[in-house]
């Protein structure tokens, strides 16, 4: 079959899943609070379809995605009493530190259990993957920067497992996100700027 004709194929619920996954991206790519609103109906059906396809480490982020959603709007809408809104910011060289550290470490713990539960050949990238997927959602809450360059891995790497688990559609989303991370990197890195 090809291509376009497994796209085709596309069940509805990765249908919705995806175009709420790229208009949230958008909205986030332009420091827009819906992306949080528009991320809780993608993550909730990722969570079904990655659980449907045996990968466990992206099925839990998908719910720890929705959690941080939750969180990322409150945070967004609620910045400290002496600012407006919460400014955008690049990470210190500490937190740079302890966010490769945490990945990693999340990434370990994750194909532990992932290996464990999962007979998806794929389950040591579905949990790197799962892993720089939390790190880019935590920062995208914080209004960090380099939550482009954590999701961007991800993205890369969740595109040959959709591809490999028939969610073919769902892989051309993760390339499209590609796009998105580099222009988004350099439109939050122009605002940090403006804040530093």
């Amino acid at each position: 079959m090809t291509f376009f004709a497994e796209i085709a194929q596309t069940s509805v619920i990765e249908f919705i899943a995806v175009a709420a996954g790229l208009i949230g991206v958008w909205y986030s790519k332009k420091l827009n609070i819906l992306v949080f609103q528009i991320g809780i109906v993608n993550e909730v059906l990722f969570a079904y379809i990655f659980f449907d396809k045996q990968l466990y480490s992206n099925m839990v982020i998908n719910l720890c995605y929705l959690a941080m959603s939750i969180f990322g709007w409150y945070h967004w809408k609620h910045p400290k009493k002496d600012e407006k809104t919460l400014p955008v910011k690049f990470l210190t060289i500490k937190e740079v530190f302890v966010a490769t550290t945490s990945c990693l470490a999340i990434f370990g713990i994750m194909t532990l259990v992932s290996k464990h539960l999962s007979g998806n050949e794929m389950s040591v990238w579905d949990s790197f993957s799962a892993a720089c997927g939390l790190l880019g959602m935590m920062l995208t809450a914080l209004k960090k920067v380099e939550n482009w360059i954590f999701y961007l891995i991800a993205d890369i790497v969740l595109i040959p497992i959709c591809i490999t688990n028939e969610l073919y559609f769902s892989g051309l989303q993760y390339l499209i996100y590609c796009i998105i991370c580099f222009m988004a990197f350099f439109s939050w890195r122009k605002e940090a700027l403006k804040n530093a």
